[in-house]
């Protein structure tokens, strides 16, 4: 196990939160990978708001499944992935209303 990571961890280092974050929800910690996620979130990592996600949806490290949030922390993750997937999005939607309206 690379001991440095806790020193990226108390840092910051989205990554390192992220791989942190893995290492504790693997073990059950799922309070622990939740606090290290939203940290990578809060910092503007995809994956941070990937996990938070999945988290909400399986209600781990969470007291219930929070629709709202888990769909947020989904949203955020594919902005950050694709960043123009507002502008993809809106060409698909008017292509769909196109081909339902013919």
């Amino acid at each position: 196990y690379d001991k440095g990571i806790m020193k990226r961890v108390d840092a910051n280092d989205p990554k390192a939160l992220i791989q942190e974050g893995g290492e504790l929800y693997n073990k059950g910690n799922y309070s622990g990978a939740f606090e290290l996620y939203r940290k990578a979130a809060d910092l503007g990592h995809a994956e941070g708001h990937y996990q938070l996600s999945r988290m909400y949806a399986k209600e781990e490290g969470v007291e219930t499944d929070d629709r709202g949030k888990r769909i947020h922390h989904l949203e955020e993750a594919a902005i950050r992935v694709t960043p123009k997937l507002d502008i993809i999005l809106d060409a698909w939607s008017g292509t769909m209303t196109m081909l339902t309206e013919h």
